[in-house]
């Protein structure tokens, strides 16, 4: 199948609360249909997307913005997701079970996938190769 043709960017900054985050998964699905994305690619994405969005909001500590930046760039060969938050994740509580298996679903459903922390906050960043549907 072909790839996409150009380098397309959705680039966001959504308030991190919780609430915003079905509008978001609402316009990252279209933006990936719009991109010609197969379906199954697709819903991987957002469910990876979702869960580095989630954490984005739930985790960080003393965050400097009440926003956080979310970029999906479709290439030739697929899609890279960026997330970047602007403070450091806390520990996971030990005593909550079932909790904390966020990021390894995540690295099932993308090709790649790096966590970096810097000074200036968190950042996640996703690849997965996808066909174009189109």
């Amino acid at each position: 199948m072909e790839g996409i043709e150009s380098c397309q960017v959705l680039r966001l900054a959504p308030p991190a609360r919780l609430e915003t985050l079905p509008a978001l998964r609402t316009m990252l699905r279209s933006w990936l249909v719009e991109q010609g994305i197969e379906d199954v690619a697709a819903q991987d994405i957002l469910l990876a997307t979702w869960e580095a969005c989630a954490n984005a909001v739930e985790h960080p500590c003393g965050a400097r913005r009440s926003a956080y930046d979310l970029e999906v760039r479709a290439v030739s060969d697929g899609v890279w997701v960026t997330v970047r938050d602007s403070g450091s994740w806390r520990r996971p509580d030990e005593s909550v079970q079932f909790r904390g298996l966020g990021l390894r679903l995540v690295d099932g459903l993308m090709d790649d996938v790096s966590i970096r922390a810097t000074s200036q906050g968190t950042e996640i960043v996703m690849r997965r190769t996808v066909e174009s549907s189109r």
